[in-house]
């Protein structure tokens, strides 16, 4: 199933099943907790596939790569996950996503870790 995304700034984008009318693309249309931190580039997310579900890919280059913080959805807890490394930007990574579609927990643990 298709949907219309009414948050691609009006265009009427049509996604694959996102299960909503904004896409997590998309800023809904609430205030960020946190806001962005300024070196984050994109952020990424494969769906739980690997330990590491979320990628952020940092404004960090090395070479044709970045920098990124791959991290699980609980990455402070003993068996969490929060690894910096470097990546390639892009689809190999899941979809992209906005940073007010992570969750608030995850939102300032990627503040944290991205100013260290």
């Amino acid at each position: 199933m298709s949907l219309i995304c009414f948050g691609c700034a009006g265009t009427g984008t049509i996604h694959g099943d996102q299960g909503s009318e904004i896409c997590r693309v998309c800023t809904p249309a609430v205030p960020p907790s946190m806001p962005k931190p300024s070196n984050v580039r994109s952020i990424w997310d494969n769906g739980g596939s690997t330990q590491d579900r979320y990628t952020v890919v940092l404004d960090l280059p090395v070479g044709s790569l970045f920098e990124c913080l791959g991290l699980d959805d609980q990455p402070t807890r003993p068996l969490g996950f929060s690894q910096f490394s470097i990546c390639e930007e892009g689809p190999c990574l899941g979809e992209r996503i906005n940073w007010l579609a992570l969750p608030e927990h995850l939102q300032k643990h990627i503040a944290a870790r991205v100013s260290e």
